[in-house]
């Protein structure tokens, strides 16, 4: 006993004392009930069982199992050297947890809705069900937020339960409810946003709870007045062990990351009807100042890259994706003047690492910001480590420029295989990763990471591909003296993978808003008087690609081409039917791939100003005369020689309908 020499009394209290040696007693004090688990307060409604009316479960029972050391506030305040700490972080606690609805008869509380959430032991006699209700309750009767479960009450008796007020379906109920609803471009992007902006005020009021695996089963929907609400304080999976976590929806953005809510109304109006567009637009307008900015917001990371061959990343750039994992071609720039240097950042809240001894360091000195992970010495560790970092420009600014971007992409979509294949350069992402299986160490172990640093090239701000030189591991606190590569297998330093995203793209629904918005306010697709309208920055096209503007305005003239297969396999009998249908359905088919201008574009122009011209069709006739003059007057405009070009090729054909 010499642990306690010096003790004149000694006690043990609770199962966790007593697990320290491997006994458990199973003693479960059978007079404790929940309201007497608890300190003496005014502040929240003690209810009895026999007063609550449960109806249907709102979630399925969930088997929960959590850490020992999690749940018990005594092993918490303990020292991490302390032998019964090293020895209980080992066990754990299993409840099954069900959340129903409910109803308090008397009380004058009968026309309420209330939740609750009662814990049961998986181990018989053990009081896993109470330690994790006295957990939950210590959290709740602390986090007072509109969109976390707000605690009502707690049962007087030893079944183990907390009331909460209102009433909430699952997040699936919510989606089955919208089911008329769900191909709705418009309801689908206002729920996103909606999400979103809670997620991120809840992030803000509570970073603790989003150290792990968070998921759309965690959050409840209240219907009544379309909130999203945070249910489950603790993440699905606390990444000390083995697994890197997969954190979804992959927002560009992730949670904390700089985002800013200047401009964006928390609370406000909720849309009356889902039935036409106007009722959501109107709503999300003023939550968010303008339509398009709430789109911003829900961008979506971009799947992770292959090295480039060039290795250089361009930055506010838009690129077509390419099916081989590179980067496509550059189809249109942000003006330099109106992009701000991007910023490296440590993304903490999605960064794990195993031991709750190991710390980061953040250099903050001009010109450097340098990442170091810091293992003292003497520790054996196994489990994932798992960095990631940011390059991006302030949140405010990033927002500017998506918007710019959304309100003129339909120039650039059909350049791409589908609207999603197109991804705007505004965000990049590094994920360093390792499976770590550390020896004893010497002395203290550094894991250095140098940022990526991004420069001015010839009007457009680039980054160079992460090098390998940029991360290793060192004893020495500066980063002078590296591991050497052969001394990496004998303290156990595991080699570390690195992947990066590029970019922010949307996806079809996104993109059908977009469109539905633009012309429900009767402006050019093609256009970028929105742009201007809003001071956004007008997108540069570059020199490699003028003739964009022109190819999208001659597929956008039906009249000029014609749109009847029938037609033109009478005028044109020669013409396989194979051929014809594959230069009809070019035109026709907004999502398919670009066709080449300098191939099949004059060729099929031709063959419809031969048809106008054979058929002596003069509205037809003085209608492509006029639309190759705005052609050739846009070419000019933008100095596109290649389209000029072009266009003087056909002039021929056009000439013969004057």
């Amino acid at each position: 006993m010499a642990y306690f020499s010096g003790s004149r009394y000694l006690t043990f209290n609770q199962c966790y004392f007593t697990a320290a040696r491997d006994v458990f007693f199973e003693q479960r004090p059978v007079f404790v009930t929940s309201a007497e688990a608890v300190p003496k307060t005014m502040d929240y409604k003690t209810v009895s069982v026999g007063d609550i009316i449960l109806s249907q479960p709102v979630t399925d029972a969930h088997e929960l199992e959590l850490p020992l050391c999690n749940v018990s506030p005594a092993l918490q305040r303990l020292k991490a050297s302390n032998p019964f700490k090293m020895r209980l972080e080992q066990k754990t606690v299993k409840v099954i947890r069900t959340v129903q609805t409910a109803r308090i008869v008397g009380q004058g509380l009968d026309s309420e809705r209330f939740t609750m959430v009662s814990y049961r032991s998986l181990n018989p006699g053990s009081m896993d069900d109470f330690l994790v209700w006295k957990r939950d309750y210590d959290l709740f009767a602390k986090a007072r937020h509109a969109n976390i479960l707000q605690l009502f009450g707690l049962t007087s008796s030893g079944m183990h339960g907390l009331l909460f007020h209102e009433e909430f379906i699952t997040m699936k109920c919510a989606s089955q409810q919208y089911q008329n609803h769900r191909s709705d471009p418009f309801v689908y992007s206002y729920l996103t946003f909606k999400y979103l902006v809670t997620a991120e005020e809840v992030y803000r009021f509570s970073p603790g709870v989003f150290k792990g695996s968070i998921e759309t089963s965690q959050w409840l929907y209240n219907p009544k007045n379309q909130t999203f609400t945070f249910f489950s304080m603790e993440p699905v999976k606390n990444y000390t062990g083995s697994s890197p976590p997969l954190l979804g929806p992959f927002f560009s953005d992730s949670l904390g990351d700089g985002r800013s809510f200047d401009g964006i109304q928390i609370s406000g109006p909720i849309p009356t009807s889902f039935e036409e567009a106007q009722f959501i637009v109107d709503p999300v307008t003023r939550m968010a100042s303008d339509y398009l900015k709430s789109i911003a917001w829900i961008g979506l990371r971009e799947e992770v890259v292959r090295p480039l061959k060039q290795k250089m990343i361009p930055f506010g750039v838009v690129i077509s994706k390419s099916t081989s994992g590179h980067l496509g071609p550059i189809l249109g720039t942000i003006p330099l003047r109106r992009l701000e240097m991007p910023q490296w950042h440590f993304l903490s809240t999605h960064s794990f690492w195993p031991g709750s001894q190991v710390r980061h360091e953040m250099d903050k000195s001009p010109g450097s910001s340098k990442f170091r992970l810091i293992f003292g010495p003497h520790q054996g560790l196994e489990g994932a480590i798992v960095l990631r970092f940011s390059l991006t420009c302030p949140y405010k600014s990033r927002i500017e420029n998506r918007a710019a971007f959304l309100s003129q992409c339909f120039r650039f979509c059909e350049q791409c295989a589908s609207d999603t294949n197109c991804v705007f350069v505004d965000y990049v992402q590094v994920e360093i990763s390792a499976e770590m299986s550390l020896r004893p160490l010497p002395a203290p172990l550094y894991l250095f990471v140098y940022p990526m640093q991004p420069q001015t090239v010839d009007g457009t701000i680039y980054t160079a591909w992460p090098k390998e030189n940029s991360y290793f591991w060192s004893f020495d606190p500066t980063g002078g003296c590296r591991v050497p590569e052969d001394d990496h297998r004998f303290y156990g330093l595991p080699a570390l993978d690195i992947s990066v995203s590029v970019g922010t793209r949307w996806n079809v629904r996104h993109y059908r808003a977009v469109r539905g918005y633009l012309e429900m306010k009767g402006y050019d697709l093609l256009g970028v008087k929105y742009a201007e309208e809003h001071g956004y920055p007008i997108l540069d096209l570059p020199n490699c690609d003028l003739e964009v503007d022109v190819i999208l305005r001659l597929k956008k003239s039906e009249k000029l081409f014609g749109s009847h297969r029938t037609n033109l396999r009478i005028f044109y009998p020669g013409m396989p039917h194979s051929e014809l249908d594959d230069v009809v359905s070019e035109l026709e088919h907004p999502l398919l791939p670009r066709v080449t201008f300098n191939t099949l574009e004059p060729r099929v122009m031709e063959l419809f100003l031969d048809f106008a011209h054979n058929q002596r069709f003069p509205t037809l006739a003085n209608e492509t005369t006029s639309t190759l003059d705005m052609l050739e007057e846009e070419a000019r405009r933008y100095n596109n020689l290649i389209a000029q070009r072009e266009i003087e090729k056909v002039k021929p054909s056009a000439d013969r309908l004057q």
